[in-house]
């Protein structure tokens, strides 16, 4: 499907015939520079190709590399049992990643989360709050973090991936939530009652 949808695009950009008529209209007069302009041309597009970290092979290896590393089949298990056992019924949870509630449904269907998996849909209902929500999550800033969190999203918990640090700290230093839970994958903060 991707490759049927990137012809489609592609002969829409660049119609037939369209890089025939940009070597007639800019090809050079010299026979031999005709022929240097050629092997330019062909030398940077080698080089694009195997361009480390920027051309195409490097972003497929990449790809493949972090694909094959996959995603743990019990990731936050311990995590989401531990809120499971511990939190009201339809309690919400703010958490640091949109794309990981699969797994926070999965291991606990108890709670609500704030964004399942599309940010999409609360960018279309509020695009001021999806700006502050990605905010928090992504950079740990938040002007009031207790009137937002509790109040406009109305969480009672966070569940913070280990690689969100900013965010980590940032409800670290208010008082109105504390650690509750803490793993190799994730911590947990609960507001204060």
């Amino acid at each position: 499907m991707v490759v049927l949808s990137s012809a489609f695009v592609y002969s829409d950009i660049f119609p037939k015939h369209f890089f025939r008529d940009v070597w007639d209209t800019w090809r050079p007069s010299v026979p031999r520079l005709r022929e240097n302009v050629r092997l330019l041309l062909f030398i940077v597009a080698v080089v694009f190709v195997f361009l480390p970290k920027l051309g195409p092979i490097a972003q497929i290896t990449s790809v493949r590399a972090e694909i094959a590393g996959g995603v743990s089949l019990t990731k936050y298990r311990a995590a989401l049992t531990w809120l499971r056992e511990h939190s009201e019924p339809e309690s919400i949870v703010l958490h640091s990643d949109w794309d990981d509630w699969p797994m926070l449904f999965y291991f606990n269907d108890h709670n609500r989360y704030i964004i399942g998996l599309d940010p999409t849909f609360m960018y279309n209902y509020d695009a001021d709050l999806h700006a502050r929500w990605a905010a928090l999550t992504a950079r740990g800033e938040s002007e009031d973090l207790l009137g937002f969190v509790g109040d406009e999203l109305g969480a009672r918990y966070a569940l913070i991936e280990k690689d969100h640090t900013a965010m980590q700290s940032t409800f670290a230093q208010n008082v109105y939530f504390e650690l509750v839970y803490e793993d190799t994958e994730a911590w947990i903060y609960a507001l204060k009652k």
